[in-house]
């Protein structure tokens, strides 16, 4: 059988293997194999498994390219993280607005980073975008996240973004898009250097600003990295019990 070579593309391989694939008869386990030298799944060394999916011939199925009209979507995620490491206070930015609804354009604008713990505002600095909020906010962040303080960080990279709840101004980076689909995702940080959230005057309770279908969250200690790690270290450590439960067996009999 002649060899064919593989579409230079990822996707259109996926494409063409998802159209033509039968799950109930394409999917072979090669188990007790040397594929890998360690693999969690097997019974020793030398001695793991793999899944092939095998499709060919005629498609069995078309492909949606289009997300249904009346499919659910997530709304808008924000997270503002405070982090004290090494001696020095981190703030860092991640997610996306997508809610369009929820903000009226205000024109271009622009602002050094700064915290203001009293006022309740967190600005990446830079210039952008201003909007303020439509809709009123229905978060428990609408004033203050401490006593005062706060200040001007020693260093600052990343996206533009600005927010302060209690006045319902928002800064963005320009032509943000606001999408449930494609939005822009934004990504910041900023240091200040021999910090704490004390000499910050922080007070550390995590708190919201949601207006309409998006979540400006305000969050202190170890970033939420979601369950990808989490569940990654708790199948790899199922595996790895189940590898030792296996020797010692064999090492029994």
């Amino acid at each position: 059988m002649p060899c064919r070579r593989m579409p230079s593309s990822a996707a259109t391989f996926l494409a063409h293997v998802l159209a033509r694939v039968d799950w109930s008869r394409d999917c072979h386990f090669h188990t007790e194999t040397t594929i890998d030298t360690l693999d969690y799944s097997g019974s020793g060394m030398n001695a793991g498994s793999k899944l092939v999916v095998a499709a060919r011939g005629a498609p069995r199925r078309a492909l949606g390219r289009e997300l249904p009209p009346a499919l659910p979507l997530p709304a808008g995620v924000v997270t503002i993280n405070f982090t004290e490491t090494g001696g020095n206070v981190v703030v860092t930015l991640y997610g996306s607005l997508t809610d369009s609804s929820a903000w009226t354009p205000s024109g271009p604008t622009g602002n050094p980073s700064v915290v203001s713990t009293a006022a309740g505002m967190v600005v990446f600095g830079g210039s952008g975008d201003g909007y303020t909020a439509a809709a009123a906010n229905s978060g428990t962040w609408t004033l203050g996240f401490g006593p005062g303080g706060g200040g001007t960080p020693a260093s600052s990279s990343g996206s533009v973004f600005g927010i302060l709840p209690g006045a319902y101004v928002l800064l963005v980076p320009t032509g943000y898009v606001f999408s449930s689909v494609t939005p822009t995702s934004l990504s910041s940080t900023m240091t200040f250097n021999s910090a704490t959230f004390l000499s910050l005057g922080i007070n550390p309770t995590a708190t919201s600003a949601i207006f309409g279908g998006d979540t400006i969250r305000l969050t202190f200690g170890v970033p939420d990295a979601g369950p990808g790690p989490a569940l990654a270290l708790l199948l790899g450590g199922l595996g790895l019990r189940q590898w030792h439960s296996s020797r010692r067996s064999r090492a029994a009999a």
